[in-house]
């Protein structure tokens, strides 16, 4: 019988706040943007990504935690703030519609890399430069027309801010996978500056 496995990733939790300002803003881009060509992302999935590790024996879970628990011991809190919108790779053919991320970026990308160092045992080193964002919707084969629609849309939200916080902790997440797309559930909490983890 095979080891049962999860799906994780780390993550940073934006509050209630910055969440519902930015589902105002989805809101008003789901009625100018009519189409279902995007898929927006739901208020239980938006976060920030520090490292996607994938597929891990549950019984390497504690091992896992003591890494990341390391890893985040060094690093005082920090401020983020959720502004502007983009979109990956380009505007001419774009498949992920974010909010960028202001604020302490420097603190922020240091703790991203000290998390992809000590996970390194269970996932590849990425590929891409670490680009934080909030991932707001997934575009799949958008016309010409909601393409321009699209960046119209970018151009008049050039000055988007949806709130800033206090970044004191990051979240070791389960992702289970379903017809209706990813569930995230947190497997621990690791407080900044401290080796404290609370769940």
């Amino acid at each position: 019988m095979s080891e049962p496995s999860l799906r994780t990733f780390v993550a940073i939790q934006p509050p209630a706040e910055v969440i519902e300002n930015i589902l105002n803003l989805q809101l008003g881009l789901k009625t100018a943007l009519a189409t279902k060509e995007i898929r927006w992302v739901g208020p239980k999935q938006i976060h920030l990504t520090l490292k996607f590790i994938g597929n891990v024996p549950a019984n390497s879970l504690n091992e896992i935690k003591h890494f990341i628990r390391s890893a985040c011991a060094g690093i005082p809190t920090f401020t983020l703030s959720a502004e502007n919108l983009g979109v990956f790779p380009d505007v001419r053919r774009p498949q992920v519609l974010w909010a960028g991320l202001g604020g302490d970026v420097a603190v922020c990308k240091h703790l991203q890399q000290n998390i992809e160092r000590h996970t390194t045992r269970w996932s590849q080193p990425e590929s891409k430069p670490f680009h934080p964002h909030l991932t707001l919707a997934r575009l799949k084969d958008l016309r010409p027309s909601g393409a321009r629609g699209l960046a119209a849309q970018l151009h008049s939200h050039t000055a988007a801010h949806f709130g800033s916080w206090l970044v004191d902790s990051v979240y070791l997440m389960e992702s289970k996978l379903s017809s209706d797309g990813a569930e995230h559930f947190p497997l621990a909490q690791f407080a900044l500056g401290s080796q404290s983890c609370v769940l």
